[in-house]
């Protein structure tokens, strides 16, 4: 899915993806007990910044938004029914 939203939105044209390395475990002793969340594998667009939001997602603003203006900006919007 990642890679069909990069060639819609038209990220990485003209340049060589930028791949994230990952280990799979089997989930024997030692395993995380909780999801691990891939960090970075999209880079904002030219002129937006990351906003990461108190849920662990992140989004994408406008350089120079006040953070918690989009926080909650979004909060707003997905509790509006």
């Amino acid at each position: 899915m990642v890679f069909r939203w990069r060639a819609e939105l038209g990220f990485g044209k003209g340049k060589r993806a930028e791949l994230a390395s990952i280990v799979v475990t089997d989930g024997g002793a030692g395993a995380l007990s909780t999801p691990v969340v891939l960090r970075d594998l999209l880079q904002p667009p030219d002129g937006m910044t990351a906003v990461d939001l108190k849920d662990g997602r992140c989004v994408f603003a406008p350089k120079g938004s006040d953070p918690d203006i989009v926080r909650a900006h979004i909060k707003s919007s997905e509790s509006a029914p």
